[in-house]
């Protein structure tokens, strides 16, 4: 029951905030924004490499798809580690929509392409280079995220065609 509150709480918010984003510029339409969804990997299994999710992080995982599947999410990207495939495999078979893969030692790039794609896109990425694109996207992670017990944030970042940034921090 819990779950499920905190599950609407974190829809409303995040709907309400891209809600006043698109709304904020009476002229623009969606297609003069790029929403930035970015979060890191459920939890993983220990010791071994290139580990996959864990039990409890498949069930964060689809939590993670419940929580986002009223947002229209446009395209979804991952690294090619298992962790973060399987981290977004729940939102992609629920949005029919494929999983493309990005380079983590290419943040810069891949930030920079991030801000030409007009719509909402969703990041899956590890705890270093999350809060590293939040900041080359121009956004502020408000702190790093502890390798070993955060796997719930969700940031989501609006770029409009001014580019003018505006983040938001949510937990789920």
């Amino acid at each position: 029951m819990m779950n499920q509150l905190i599950r609407k709480v974190v829809q409303i918010i995040a709907l309400i905030y891209i809600a006043s984003v698109f709304s904020s510029d009476l002229l623009a339409t969606q297609s003069d924004f790029s929403t930035i969804i970015l979060v890191r990997h459920a939890e993983k299994l220990k010791d071994v490499n290139d580990p996959e999710l864990s039990e409890k992080g498949k069930v964060r995982a689809k939590q993670l798809s419940i929580v986002l599947k009223d947002i229209a999410i446009d395209r979804i990207f991952s690294t090619e580690y298992k962790r973060t495939q399987q981290t977004a495999a729940p939102l992609s078979e629920a949005k029919s929509l494929s999983v493309d893969l990005y380079n983590p030692k290419e943040l810069e790039n891949f930030a920079h392409y991030l801000k030409t794609i007009k719509g909402v896109s969703m990041v899956v990425g590890h705890s270093n280079t999350t809060t590293e694109m939040v900041k080359l996207l121009g956004g502020d992670p408000i702190s790093s995220i502890d390798d070993a017990t955060e796997f719930d944030r969700i940031y989501i970042i609006t770029i409009t065609k001014d580019s003018r940034t505006q983040s938001l921090l949510l937990r789920y």
